[in-house]
């Protein structure tokens, strides 16, 4: 893979880590306001907030392991580690 893939690849999970910690703090505003008006906050929301969470500290973690040179096995690692962990898929 050529280095100017692997930049455009760390530029786009960037920008994904970035969008998703704006959705991420629009969920904790909505949250917030549910709060404040007595509300009960909604499953569906906060499992969605949960997702939003989980994906952005997934892609920071690719992004970091990218950074150092993770080798192609460590990658492979981390991705069964998150199948088995998260999804119960086991390879």
């Amino acid at each position: 893979m050529s280095g100017a893939i692997t930049a455009k690849n760390k530029n786009l999970d960037m920008r994904l880590i970035r969008d998703l910690l704006r959705q991420k703090r629009r969920y904790e505003a909505y949250f917030k306001g549910r709060e404040s008006a007595g509300q009960q906050i909604d499953n569906s929301a906060l499992s969605a907030y949960t997702g939003v969470i989980k994906t952005a500290a997934e892609l920071y973690r690719k992004v970091k392991t990218e950074e150092r040179g993770a080798s192609q096995e460590e990658l492979a690692a981390i991705a069964r580690e998150i199948l088995e962990n998260d999804y119960g898929v086991r390879r």
